[in-house]
């Protein structure tokens, strides 16, 4: 297919939509990191200041299966009747969203294993000799619609202290702004948040 064919209307459209809907290319780029378990990045979100470690979406998929497991905890304990193999199905429960993630995390290393096989001379996917199917799952995988942080602070506008969390998933589409803070040669940041940088007042003539 010739590079030079014009767009027909329904890719036009198409093309304005993805535009529109976009994800900025240096955030995704340093979202990639989370999965890898590094990064630290501060975003505003709804008004409120949200700042944290990036971390691997098993670590929210490791929060969510320990709190599974308390519950089918106190519902044994409760004294309720348990079903006809109620154990075992407990026991597969307390793994359920971390065995979802390790199955994606092997679909995903499957489709990059497939790409070796359909790379231009720039060692970039070629959509044009590539499978549709690899292409659907590259581009869902390449797609970052939440981020997981850990470590997290949050500072709400009008309101005192700051809410702490040990893991917070952040929807990207929500992300007004974003910046990075500077990290020591640990890998630590020290983010300061609204700062009074105001002249001190004078105290009336005659008073201290």
């Amino acid at each position: 297919m010739p590079e030079d064919r014009p767009l027909t209307i329904p890719e036009e459209e198409l093309s304005r939509i993805a535009a529109q809907h976009e994800t900025d290319p240096l955030l995704s780029s340093l979202l990639s990191l989370g999965e890898a378990g590094g990064g630290v990045i501060a975003v505003l979100v709804n008004g409120m200041v949200v700042a944290g470690a990036l971390t691997s979406t098993k670590m929210m998929a490791e929060v969510l299966d320990r709190q599974r497991g308390v519950v089918m905890d106190l519902v044994k304990k409760s004294g309720v009747e348990m079903p006809e193999g109620w154990d075992e199905m407990a026991e597969q429960a307390r793994a359920l969203n971390t065995r979802a993630y390790e199955q994606r995390q092997a679909v995903r290393a499957a489709a990059y294993e497939r790409m070796d096989s359909f790379l231009n001379d720039d060692g970039v996917l070629d959509p044009r000799i590539a499978p549709q199917d690899l292409m659907r799952i590259i581009i869902r995988q390449n797609f970052h619609g939440w981020f997981n942080l850990e470590q997290v602070s949050i500072v709400a506008p009008g309101q005192r202290g700051v809410i702490r969390a040990s893991v917070l998933r952040v929807n990207v589409a929500q992300v007004a702004a974003w910046w990075v803070p500077d990290l020591d040669d640990q890998g630590r940041a020290d983010i300061a948040l609204f700062e009074d940088q105001s002249p001190p007042q004078r105290s009336p003539s005659g008073t201290s």
